[in-house]
C-alpha cells in the first residue's frame, strides 16, 4: 500500500505525559513519526509532527485516533495532508547555524530572517526565547538555515555583522560541516 503524510499541529497547557500519550496513539495505529518539533512556549506545549500513514487514512481519522490524548490533556489538534515535495538540487546549499543574543525589541526575527532570504537561504529550524527581568528582557535565538555555497555565503556572513551593529545585538554564524538534514 502507498503512503501519504499528515502534518499534525498540537497545542495545550504544558503538563507531563503529553508526548507519551500522543506518540502512543500514533504507534498503536502503526503510523510512523518522521519529523517532529516539540517545545514549551510560555507555558503551552506545542507539537508539530509529520506522520506517515497509509494513503487511505484521512486527517479526520488521525485526529480521531488522538481523541484520548486530546481529552486527557485538553489538546487542540489539527491535521493536514501534505504532498511530497521535490527537492531542487540545482544549487548547492550549505548548512549554517546563526546565533543571536541581545536586548529584546520588536523586529529581531524579521531582520535576521530577511538577511537569510536575501542570501538565497531557507530557514529549516528556529528556536527563540525571551528571558530576563521585566524592563531588562534578553532575546536569544538559534537558527539553522541552508545558504547557497560560494559568494552568497561570504556576503551573508558580512551582512550579519552589519545587522548586529544596526540592531544592537550579538549575531554570529558558522558553517556546520557536520549538520545533516
Amino acid at each position: 500500500m502507498s503512503h501519504s503524510r499528515i502534518l499534525l499541529s498540537i497545542a495545550g497547557l504544558d503538563q507531563p505525559g503529553i508526548v507519551a500519550s500522543v506518540t502512543d496513539s500514533l504507534a498503536r495505529e502503526g503510523w510512523n513519526l518522521e519529523d517532529a518539533t516539540m517545545s514549551i512556549l510560555r507555558g503551552y506545549f506545542t507539537i508539530m509532527v509529520m506522520v506517515a500513514v497509509d494513503s487511505d487514512v484521512t486527517p479526520q481519522q488521525v485526529v480521531a485516533a488522538l481523541d484520548h490524548a486530546r481529552q486527557e490533556y485538553a489538546l487542540q489538534v489539527e491535521a493536514t495532508v501534505c504532498s511530497d515535495r521535490i527537492e531542487n538540487d540545482a544549487v548547492e546549499l550549505l548548512p549554517w547555524s546563526i546565533f543571536v543574543h541581545g536586548s529584546d525589541h520588536p523586529g529581531i526575527v524579521h531582520a535576521v530572517a530577511s538577511e537569510i532570504f536575501r542570501a538565497g537561504g531557507n530557514i529549516v529550524d528556529l528556536v527563540a526565547r525571551r528571558g530576563g527581568r521585566k524592563g531588562d528582557a534578553v532575546y536569544i535565538m538559534t537558527i539553522r538555515a541552508m545558504i547557497p555555497s560560494g559568494e552568497p555565503s561570504d556576503m551573508f556572513h558580512d551582512s550579519l555583522s552589519r545587522l548586529a551593529v544596526s540592531e544592537g545585538i550579538d549575531c554570529s554564524a558558522r558553517l556546520d560541516s557536520a549538520f545533516i538534514l
